[in-house]
């Protein structure tokens, strides 16, 4: 699964032509190159962006930087691991659920670093039809028919899958005006280098790069293709009718890298396609059976039809599903024609145990993650409501809620401000944060009898409430029948014994 590019030859300090500090030439501007030279770290476990340099810009062969080739090889590969390692898929939809929380919450504008006056700020002064044309609005944002919490939810997926996310952004023109947002795939996008100015200010948007020309070693400004779409980054749209368009990325940050992040996870890439390739072992084995951990020979003087035969008919019963740990009996005249059976020690099925655990440990320790939230039990440890709150608390303040924070400043309400002010709305002058929720609550840990009435219980059963009398009857107080004795020993509240 390793089919990515090859380090580039010249090191990440010096590239071949490059000129000193005292003169001019070829400089690296951006996106440190890490070669074998550098490191002991394999070449094929170097993920390297293309080099920019000053000269001849727009007639480099290479014009568009991909994630990080033109096949898209490698963000194919994260694809497969995040399909194929069950740790890791469990750890990025957990986090992208507990990302988009209960929804969004409707606040005024405030300053975004303001944390504490943007949870005190409330929706007070926000009329009922001003909310109302605004939730209509957010359930259906674009022509898929998706709710922008369906969008927030993709990127915040591909944000903790790929390090990086994309949205769209398309504002309609015209009598009937109208402002979509999108959530753009990242195998679909590749950058477009930068100048000297070191602004990145165009992305391509394209569904099979490969088949394009500037990504195949020929320049694309010559040949320019239909299929690539040119964005400029937000704020700036395109220009034309019917609509304009903008785009927006958000990235987490990688030493070395300039026009893309890198998922928290990529440290174990390793142990994620373990989690991937034990499993598939383990179903080799068992498709196999008796064969190869045992070796069978027949010995007698049978044709070659019989023999296949034989062969044949052992397979049948003694291989795949359901046929291991059979026992294998013949009755013979002749001691010579006996089979001869060796059984192959495996002792590695221990090791492996071992080690898929840890390959797990390894995948949620990179993720900034826990062993419990991943689903996996941990000796000694009960796995209390109590220790889960906690552990979802620290996901929360260090994973969680800076996702949060990156995709609401950078997508969503720059979304909900250029909405507003085209649509002609008070939008422009809101703000959506997330309400966010917690899986495990403080429910089990509370004494109902401290915090209920009894009618308050009723309810919560289905029961009606008891009057007065009725709760005088719960209570305790003794209902005399002309069948009743009450024992000499009992109290009934007339005198002491």
């Amino acid at each position: 699964m390793s089919n990515r590019n090859t380090p580039p030859k010249p090191t990440s300090t010096q590239v071949k032509g490059a000129a000193s500090r005292k003169g001019g030439g070829t400089r690296i501007l951006a996106s440190a190159v890490v070669t074998t030279a550098d490191t002991d770290v394999l070449a094929e476990d170097l993920y390297n962006e293309p080099l920019r340099s000053r000269n001849n810009l727009l007639n480099d062969v290479d014009e568009w930087v991909f994630f990080f080739n033109s096949n898209q090889s490698f963000v194919k590969e994260l694809i497969a691991l995040l399909n194929n390692s069950p740790t890791l898929r469990r750890i990025v939809t957990d986090k992208s659920t507990m990302a988009c929380g209960d929804g969004f919450i409707v606040q005024k504008r405030t300053l975004t670093l303001l944390v504490a006056l943007r949870k005190i700020a409330s929706i007070l002064g926000l009329s009922e039809s001003e909310l109302e044309r605004l939730e209509n609005y957010l359930g259906n944002v674009n022509l898929n028919g998706e709710s922008l919490l369906e969008v927030y939810y993709k990127l915040a997926y591909d944000l903790f899958a790929f390090g990086n996310c994309f949205a769209e952004l398309v504002r309609v023109n015209g009598s009937n005006k109208k402002f979509y947002i999108y959530h753009v795939p990242v195998y679909m996008v590749a950058v477009k280098k930068a100048d000297t100015t070191m602004l990145i200010k165009t992305y391509g948007i394209c569904e099979n790069w490969a088949e394009q020309p500037g990504a195949g070693g020929v320049n694309i400004v010559a040949n320019p293709s239909q299929d690539v779409r040119e964005l400029p980054v937000y704020p700036r749209f395109t220009t034309g009718a019917p609509d304009q368009r903008s785009i927006l990325h958000v990235k987490e940050y990688a030493p070395g890298y300039f026009y893309w992040g890198l998922p928290t996870w990529i440290a174990a890439k390793h142990y994620a396609e373990l989690e991937y390739r034990i499993p598939k072992y383990n179903i080799a084995k068992f498709k196999n059976g008796y064969v190869p951990s045992s070796i069978v020979q027949f010995f007698g003087n049978v044709s070659k039809a019989d023999a296949e035969k034989v062969v044949g008919d052992f397979k049948k019963s003694f291989t795949d599903t359901g046929q291991h740990h059979k026992v294998f009996i013949q009755v013979l005249r002749d001691q010579a024609l006996k089979a001869n059976v060796q059984v192959l020690e495996d002792n590695s099925q221990g090791n492996y145990l071992e080690l898929q655990q840890l390959a797990a440990q390894m995948i949620v320790t990179s993720a900034n993650y826990t062993m419990s939230l991943a689903g996996q039990a941990q000796a000694g440890k009960l796995g209390t409501n109590e220790q889960v709150r906690r552990e979802l608390e620290f996901v929360n303040a260090t994973a969680i809620k800076p996702a949060q924070n990156k995709l609401l400043s950078k997508i969503i309400n720059p979304f909900l401000k250029e909405a507003g002010e085209h649509l002609g709305q008070a939008w422009k002058g809101w703000s959506l944060s997330v309400s966010n929720f917690m899986p495990i609550s403080f429910m089990g840990d509370v004494d109902v009898n401290a915090v209920l009435t009894t009618n308050e219980k009723r309810e919560v059963l289905g029961f009606d409430p008891l009057d007065e009398e009725g709760m005088k009857e719960l209570k305790g107080t003794p209902i005399v029948t002309p069948n009743t004795a009450i024992p000499s020993n009992v109290n009934n509240g007339t005198g002491s014994n």
